[in-house]
């Protein structure tokens, strides 16, 4: 079973509890134990239930986004738990790293405002997972009884061709061993795994309990709720008569039509210890409450999008007095699950020498990532990071920015490992060489680094080199 595999779980969501969390572990664990080679793990939140489901929830598509931030939550604490058994399974470790959470039953349902079927959203995933096999996780309750419910959906014998059909035990719901069989005669692949324990624990009935009026974080000290769940469902009234949105009051006009909300981000690159490095914060409320994000926050009513980004800098960070250049817009309509939010993304270079950081304001702490190990990230961070980094790297081949990563002297040689950290790549040190040379950005000092081998001679950027990288003079 060397062929690597994604492990995919639908569900509602509504909302996912520690069953969910146990059952995606147990499960993950119970493969790897079996031999199969488990690359990725990815929860999927329904977006709209199909006509052929016995209990349909017309608010399913209204509470998506609340839905899918529940799951990224959910997903951490899996990763965290793959993590913690790594040192019993090892490959669980590089696991941990891969659980993602997909919006793509939104994508499909909104691309045609109709319902979308599980057969169709197994088929997207393996157009987008070429490479791979798609697991699918199913509990016994799905596939017992004279009639499974299984059977009632569009293909289900196409999805076991589409699928390794994963059954996991669920308590009084023995599987119908002759509905299974029959879809194996019609080329299903099934695996029941007998060695997962799993409780019985109703979505519907945490979802009574939540709306009678029971707080979330009484369910998570059952042990029904993940921590991080329970205090997310606390903060946002959710399963309540008071809101199920909590979408900023000041977003919405006088004719009840919502305005986009302004916020922005910091991207601050340092370099440290041959390592591209970024900073973060630990966000210190809801949503994400927990996760590692960029600086940020709302733009004020009478302040410029660049004054935010600085004050917000400071305040979350401690971080002052640094020049920031406006990245790019992000304004996909689902980034932020509190409503519609368009966030302005700045970024900047500093030499590690000069930057200590502090957690404060609404961060519980900050400190240096590497880009290349980063953390999960809270909204669509991670995209931004990735965009900054590209930015970064297009700059580095037209300008000399790499400047402003070094101190004020430095040898060639530093000068080329910068380049290289950044790029990700070894580069040629003749042609580094003769490209200095021929774009006249730097010049000796009259002092050497002293070393075990011969002093290496010192150089800084030429004074007016400063002028011709704001100028965005072409760097060879």
């Amino acid at each position: 079973m060397d062929k690597p595999y994604v492990l995919v779980y639908g569900l509602s969501a509504h909302p996912i509890h520690q069953q969910h969390v146990n059952l995606v572990v147990d499960a993950a664990r119970a493969l790897v134990a079996r031999g199969y080679a488990l690359a990725k793990i990815i929860l999927i939140p329904v977006y709209r239930r199909n006509p052929t489901g016995p209990r349909p929830k017309d608010d399913l598509p209204g509470t998506f986004e609340h839905r899918l931030a529940m799951c990224q939550l959910a997903a951490e604490e899996i990763a965290h738990r793959l993590e913690d058994l790594a040192m019993q399974a090892p490959p669980l470790r590089a696991l941990a790293r891969r659980v993602e959470v997909s919006r793509v039953e939104e994508t499909l349902a909104k691309g045609r405002e109709a319902p979308n079927y599980t057969v169709e959203t197994l088929s997207t995933l393996q157009a987008r997972e070429p490479d791979t096999g798609l697991i699918f996780l199913l509990g016994s309750d799905l596939v017992a009884g004279d009639q499974p419910e299984l059977g009632h959906w569009r293909e289900p014998e196409k999805l076991g061709q589409i699928a390794l059909l994963a059954i996991c035990p669920r308590p009084g719901y023995p599987p119908n061993t002759a509905f299974l069989d029959a879809l194996r005669r019609q080329g299903a692949q099934i695996v029941v795994l007998d060695e997962v324990e799993t409780q019985d624990i109703a979505t519907s009935a945490i979802r009574q309990r939540l709306e009678a009026g029971e707080d979330a974080l009484r369910l998570a000290q059952e042990g029904l709720l993940p921590l991080s769940v329970a205090r997310y469902i606390h903060e946002h009234g959710l399963y309540t008569r008071q809101t199920t949105n909590d979408r900023p009051p000041s977003s919405w006009g006088d004719q009840g039509c919502q305005h986009p909300v302004v916020t922005v981000d910091v991207v601050i690159f340092t370099l440290r210890h041959d390592d591209l490095l970024v900073l973060l914060i630990q966000r210190g409320h809801p949503p994400f409450e927990g996760l590692w994000a960029l600086p940020g926050g709302f733009v004020g009513p009478d302040e410029t999008l660049e004054e935010a980004a600085l004050r917000e800098l400071e305040e979350e960070t401690g971080v002052r007095d640094v020049y920031l250049e406006q990245l790019y817009t992000f304004g996909d309509p689902g980034r932020d699950p509190r409503g519609r939010v368009i966030t302005v993304a700045y970024f900047a270079l500093v030499p590690s020498t000069e930057m200590e950081v502090r957690g404060g304001s609404d961060a519980s702490t900050a400190r240096w990532w590497s880009v290349y190990h980063l953390p999960a990230l809270a909204f669509d961070h991670a995209r931004i990071v990735n965009y900054a980094l590209t930015r970064l790297r297009y700059k580095l081949e037209y300008t000399a920015v790499g400047f402003q990563l070094l101190p004020d002297e430095f040898t060639l040689s530093e000068l080329q490992r910068a380049y290289e950290v950044i790029l990700g790549e070894k580069l040629d040190k003749r042609n580094f060489r003769n490209k200095l040379r021929k774009a006249e950005v730097v010049e000796p000092v009259n002092r050497r680094r002293e070393s075990k081998g011969r002093p290496a001679q010192l150089y800084r950027f030429r004074p007016d080199a400063v002028a011709e990288i704001k100028a965005r003079r072409l760097f060879p």
